[in-house]
């Protein structure tokens, strides 16, 4: 308590020194005997003399108070602290006050008045002890420590502060014998003797610290099932006792006994000591006072049998215990009967990288990963576990486009829903999938800009002001936007069909969103790409020609309000022949083909070919 006090008192005395704007006060205390007390602030004491003293004291702007510590010098008690308004102050165990001053306090007097120890302590008791070398006595209140000796003195006490007395063994764990108080036997709570004293009449405390010589106690060992193999070791003072195993050893009062047992072979159901249950790690200390019964249940460990079925032990791992601890089970495909340590009968299997685990069952239920994708199976005599995998097709594809990745000063991860990372880049990321890759997660760190976007509509993050994403709904051909380094602008992108109608042309909006109704136009974020498939068309992009790529692909980066005309060709349909037949060749829906064994129209260097 004195701690928690002096903590709170220089947290409030450091706050006055946050500001060079402040005012100072002036306040007396006024002390019966200087030597007797110490007044300081923040650990710096104040000259003091006998009668007035008045301090200058300086709070700071919006500063409410300043603490002030008055603490008694050994030896001494603080009788009363009184503030200028005639309020008594606070004392924590007769030596110490922290008070408040405050601008009310201007010219005001706190007046202390002390005394020693010898004129509080107005109440005594007599103690008789046969060995103060092993006894430990505290005033409770003030918490002072009483300096006992062999033999019966008198102790002084300052009643109602002071009339509890806190007695116990010099040594954690150890007892006393007995401890009366004015005849009667004080109860002692995990070896500690609290003795209240009578106010005003006789006290009187006798207490026994050695156990008598000669005196034993009956210890008791009912050992069950494997106990008695499991148990090691029974000493009594480093003594090592034999004979113990469900039978009765006589053990002389007050000494300390240690029960250790082997928990790596064994496992401990019960550990009871008088009947009550001990936690047991290996090793039990105690202290015997009086009769003592022991009833220890242990079981040795052995195998456990178990049998694990697989259609395809290559598309999954199984590890004995934790993944970190890579002890890797063996596994052949169909049938495998293992067995695996009673004591350490955890596994864990996951899918291997491109797999799944479309089925897991232990004969009871099925078995559903964690959110690290792994399985935690407690395995039990007999137990029989039924998994199923297959590879992973990933025919699915959505759009991720991220303006400056760099923009994230501290991290930039896109995860799939295994907590599998994707790997991404600036710009446009084309990413395959299949619904067990969802939900998809996002999150960015240190960018000084947050704005991401599903299919053109603004997402939100997974906490208010966050900067972290979880995408549950994510379909094939969806796009997913991420602006970190600026706001984005957006822009109108209008289309012109000229000789050829909407059915006959393809066009895509960032790389997988095919555009159905081109006549409707588009409303694009800049840095969108799309791209028109020039089978039969000629591509103009506010008014300037946009040549088709290798793919016979003709694409547009909007970074502005754009008109798209697409003009149907006039050209006629060329033959293949010797010289196309070596490069590249595209159908109409922009889809690569071999144009030696394609038939009908293809799209070779831009131009339209028939393949006969």
């Amino acid at each position: 308590m004195r701690k928690f006090y002096y903590l709170l008192f220089t947290l409030l005395c450091g706050l006055a020194g946050t500001t060079d704007s402040s005012a100072g006060i002036k306040v007396n205390f006024h002390v019966d005997n200087a030597s007797h007390v110490q007044i300081s602030c923040y650990g710096t004491p104040y000259t003091i003399k006998d009668g007035d003293n008045v301090l200058d004291i300086t709070l700071a702007e919006g500063q409410e108070s300043q603490g002030i510590q008055i603490k008694a010098a050994n030896g001494y008690f603080l009788k009363s602290v009184t503030s200028p308004s005639g309020v008594a102050q606070s004392i924590s165990g007769l030596t110490t006050s922290y008070v408040y001053v405050t601008k009310a306090d201007d010219n005001g007097t706190y007046t202390i008045k002390t005394a020693t120890e010898d004129e509080m302590r107005t109440g005594s008791f007599t103690v008789n002890v046969d060995d103060a070398s092993i006894v430990s006595m505290v005033r409770q209140g003030t918490y002072s420590t009483v300096s006992l000796q062999d033999g019966t003195q008198t102790v002084k006490y300052v009643p109602g502060t002071e009339s509890v007395i806190q007695i116990q063994h010099t040594t954690y764990g150890k007892t006393l014998y007995d401890v009366k108080h004015n005849g009667n036997d004080v109860e002692h709570p995990a070896g500690t003797y609290y003795v209240t004293l009578l106010d005003n009449a006789e006290n009187t405390i006798d207490i026994t610290a050695n156990y008598p010589a000669g005196v034993t106690y009956p210890v008791n060992f009912t050992l069950k099932d494997n106990a008695e193999e499991c148990i090691t070791s029974v000493t009594v003072d480093g003594k090592e006792q034999t004979g113990f195993a469900n039978s009765t050893i006589d053990v002389p009062a007050g000494s300390t006994l240690v029960v250790t047992g082997n928990i790596s072979d064994f496992k401990v159901y019960s550990f009871r000591v008088n009947n009550i249950e001990q936690s047991f790690y290996g090793t039990y200390t105690c202290e015997i006072t009086g009769s003592t019964d022991f009833a220890i249940h242990a079981h040795k460990y052995g195998k456990l049998n178990y049998v694990v079925n697989i259609d395809n032990p290559e598309n999954i791992t199984m590890y004995h215990g934790y993944t970190y601890q890579n002890r890797i089970v063996e596994l052949k495909k169909g049938r495998n009967t293992l067995q695996i340590p009673e004591q350490d009968n955890h596994l864990v299997f996951k899918a291997n990288s491109g797999c799944k685990v479309t089925y897991a069952h232990n004969g009871k239920e099925k078995l559903n990963a964690d959110f690290n994708n792994e399985y935690n199976v407690d395995v039990t005599e007999g137990l029989e576990l039924n998994i199923e995998t297959s590879a992973i097709e990933r025919n699915k594809k959505i759009a991720f486009y991220v303006d400056d990745i760099t923009a994230a000063v501290y991290q930039f991860n896109l995860n799939r829903g295994d907590r599998s990372s994707v790997n991404v880049v600036s710009g446009y990321n084309e990413i395959k999938f299949y619904d067990g890759d969802v939900p998809f997660l996002l999150g960015f760190y240190g960018a000084p800009y947050n704005n991401v976007y599903l299919n053109n509509t603004k997402a939100n993050p997974t906490y208010a002001n966050g900067t972290s994403y979880e995408f549950y709904e994510i379909s094939d051909g969806d796009v997913l936007k991420a602006f970190i380094a600026k706001d984005p602008k957006s822009y109108n992108v209008k289309f012109t069909l000229d000789g050829v109608k909407a059915e006959d042309v393809t066009i895509i909006r960032d790389r997988v969103a095919k555009v159905t109704s081109p006549s409707a136009g588009l409303t694009c974020f800049e840095g969108t790409e799309i791209s028109v498939s020039t089978a039969n068309v000629s591509v103009t992009a506010n008014g300037k020609t946009v040549a088709a790529n290798s793919e016979g692909k003709a694409v547009i980066t909007i970074n502005s309000d754009t008109a798209i005309t697409l003009k149907g060709s006039s050209t006629g349909i060329h033959d293949i022949n010797a010289e196309t037949t070596g490069t590249r060749a595209f159908n109409p829906q922009g889809i690569e083909v071999d144009a030696k064994t394609a038939k009908g129209i293809v799209i070779i260097n831009g131009k339209k070919h028939i393949a006969r």
